[in-house]
């Protein structure tokens, strides 16, 4: 299955997120060594899958604006309440 623009930027944020709670164990003085540097290590390896992203959107974006009509475009919005906006 192709990825959407969708579900890039949920990965994307969901990559954000780990990598912000890998970052607060790196940082805790009260862990081991070792542990600090596990952390560190899944940082990295969360930002390179990061970046990754990055250009996987970049790419969905280029795609999007070179192809505008290859794309569909959603006219109606809906709210949380059933209406539409």
């Amino acid at each position: 299955m192709a990825e959407t623009f969708g579900t890039i930027v949920d990965k994307l944020t969901v990559a954000n997120i780990k990598i912000a709670l890998w970052e607060n164990t790196r940082r805790d003085k009260t862990l081991s060594d070792k542990k600090r540097l596990m952390a560190s290590d899944c940082c990295m390896e969360l930002n390179a899958q990061r970046n990754a992203l990055v250009t996987e959107l970049d790419e969905h974006l280029a795609n999007l604006l070179k192809y505008p009509s290859r794309h569909k475009v959603h006219k109606k919005v809906a709210n949380y309440d059933g209406g539409e906006v």
